[in-house]
C-alpha cells in the first residue's frame, strides 16, 4: 500500500504554524486545515468529486485569508509549512478566492 506524500505532510500540520514561501520567507500562519470538503448528498454536479486538502491561511500583516491546495506545499519543518512558490508568485495563484466547495463542519 502506497500512502500519497501530501497526505504525510498534512499530518505534520498544526494549527498556528507559520507558513513560507519556497524560500523561508514567511507568508502566515496557518488557521484551519480542510481535510474533506462537505458536499451534501448527492455532491452538486458542478463540484470535484475528490477533493484535495486546503490550508486556510491568514497572511502576515493583513489579516486576509488565502486557501492553499495541499498540493502546493512543498515541506513541512519543525516550524513551518513550506510553499512551493516564492512569495511574489502567491498573489497571482488565485488562493485569496475560498473554493465554494469548501465548507465549515
Amino acid at each position: 500500500m502506497t500512502t500519497d506524500p501530501n497526505l504525510l505532510l498534512l499530518e505534520r500540520i498544526r494549527w498556528g504554524m507559520n507558513v513560507c514561501d519556497s524560500e523561508h520567507q514567511p507568508i502566515g500562519r496557518v488557521v484551519k486545515v480542510y481535510r474533506a470538503a462537505t458536499y451534501g448528498t448527492p455532491p452538486p454536479a458542478a463540484y470535484p468529486t475528490e477533493v484535495e486538502p486546503y490550508l486556510e491561511v491568514e497572511r502576515a500583516g493583513s489579516g486576509t485569508r488565502l486557501f492553499v491546495p495541499i498540493g502546493s506545499l512543498s515541506d513541512v519543518t519543525n516550524d513551518c509549512v513550506v510553499l512551493n512558490v516564492t512569495w511574489d508568485r502567491v498573489d497571482r495563484m488565485g488562493w485569496e478566492q475560498r473554493p465554494a466547495y469548501l465548507q465549515d463542519p
